[in-house]
């Protein structure tokens, strides 16, 4: 027995409760949220989310609308699966400091976003929790269904040319701190501390007493080789996202 929606639905369609459940499980799993914690978000009971899931109860369409700005998907996508989820990267706006305040608080659905300090790369090495307040340039503001853990996180410019074509000079990287093995980063992007600051290469793990930081370039010689000790350290992050700027 199909359930019915409270509120109208789009003329010419019938909403099926199970599929529009199927979706939420699947979105919800995408993210590592549980039931529980995505019942937290929307104020409802976890069993109302299992009941959802199923396809045993059907949400209203305001639900609806709250489900689509926490998962950061449209609603025809919940509604009728009509339109794929986001793409591989988050959409991304950046404020700088001056205009931070004013810009956050015209956000629209303010609490599912999350604000990431934009540094600069020669600051960037030290772990976020230790930003000087002074060293922020600005802020990337991104949806947090993409960033769970914006504790962990800081954003830099690329610099140079060494990961070319892929990432241009003045492209911008997430860094995740909290990631930093080299061997379960192997070919993986990375941010690599070099000179006080960061360097993005390509990790190339050959031993667990030697890593190399690898240029997507072909043309560049810009190659970082970490021996001995210096391998324990070397790494700052993974990064997660980058938005490529063009030539």
């Amino acid at each position: 027995m199909r359930k019915s929606f409270k509120g109208a639905p789009m003329a010419g369609h019938k909403l099926d409760a199970r599929a529009i459940g199927e979706r939420i499980r699947k979105l919800r799993q995408r993210l590592k949220m549980s039931q529980a914690e995505l019942g937290k978000k929307l104020k409802v009971s976890q069993t109302r989310i299992s009941r959802y899931e199923a396809g045993h109860a059907a949400p209203t369409l305001k639900m609806l609308v709250k489900l689509a700005g926490i998962f950061d998907v449209p609603l025809d996508y919940l509604l009728f699966g009509t339109e794929p989820p986001p793409p591989y990267a988050p959409e991304l706006k950046v404020y700088m400091v001056s205009r931070w305040k004013q810009a956050f608080e015209n956000l629209d659905y303010l609490d599912n976003y999350v604000p990431l300090p934009l540094l600069a790369d020669e600051v960037a090495a030290g772990p976020p929790r230790k930003i000087d307040p002074n060293d922020i340039e600005g802020f990337a503001v991104i949806h947090s269904s993409w960033c769970p853990n914006p504790e962990n996180f800081t954003v830099v410019r690329v610099k140079g040319t060494s990961m070319e074509p892929l990432l241009m000079e003045g492209s911008l990287v997430a860094i995740n701190h909290a990631r930093r093995n080299p061997k379960e980063l192997n070919g993986k992007i990375v941010a690599f501390k070099q000179d006080g600051g960061v360097s993005i290469k390509i990790c190339q793990y050959v031993a667990p007493d030697l890593v190399i930081g690898r240029p997507y370039n072909v043309e560049s010689t810009e190659q970082l080789v970490f021996r001995g000790e210096e391998v324990e350290d070397c790494i700052v992050g993974v990064v997660e996202w980058w938005w490529s700027k063009q030539r």
